[in-house]
């Protein structure tokens, strides 16, 4: 409900008690029943402006996860197009499918839904200031195992706040692989630190 609204009920309300003033018993029986039912309609007025103004969490999870999720793939792609390492180029390849797929599924969530996800630019995104070698390929593994490890966090905060079956079915289907992912990532740190 929109301000403009609850604004006019509580006018509506003061009008009401300001033309209620009287000295008859009637007049004030009927003032209190009216400002019973008044009461109860601005406090619901009041609720549905609270929830209008609450975020929906499956929105909020769509567009995040939608956004995260493109960046990711920019990054990913980094990866194949200047990893020098073959270990690097093939985990990224196995990441880039497993992204796109969920890509799709959230892209498909959010058509069905009619919830619009947010347009990202990954222009220069994906950048790291290393030559391409053996600093680049840690630094680029650095960002995947720090990206993994933040939407692990959300994905998994996000079962508990999103209230759409649907939705809580991709997010259970895609923290297995995210998990994989990071565990590869961390793997591939530990070797590249020694």
């Amino acid at each position: 409900m929109k301000p403009i609204k609850v604004l006019s009920l509580f006018l509506m309300a003061g009008a009401v008690t300001l033309a209620s003033c009287g000295n008859s018993e009637s007049s004030t029986t009927t003032t209190t029943t009216d400002t019973a039912t008044l009461g109860e309609k601005v406090s619901a007025a009041v609720d549905t402006a609270k929830a209008a103004l609450t975020p929906d969490p499956n929105k909020s999870f769509v567009s995040d996860a939608s956004s995260d999720n493109t960046k990711e793939i920019a990054w990913i792609q980094a990866g194949i197009d200047h990893g020098t390492s073959k270990e690097l180029k093939a985990h990224a390849k196995m990441m880039l499918k497993d992204h796109k797929a969920l890509g799709d599924q959230v892209a498909g969530y959010a058509s069905k839904k009619s919830i619009e996800v947010p347009t990202v630019d990954t222009t220069g995104l994906a950048s790291i200031n290393e030559k391409p070698g053996k600093d680049w390929d840690k630094a680029w593994v650095d960002k995947m195992v720090d990206a993994h490890n933040d939407a692990i966090d959300k994905f998994e905060k996000a079962q508990g706040k999103v209230t759409d079956p649907d939705l809580k079915a991709i997010i259970d289907g895609a923290l297995p692989k995210l998990h994989t992912h990071l565990d590869m990532m961390k793997g591939m740190q530990d070797k590249m630190s020694k």
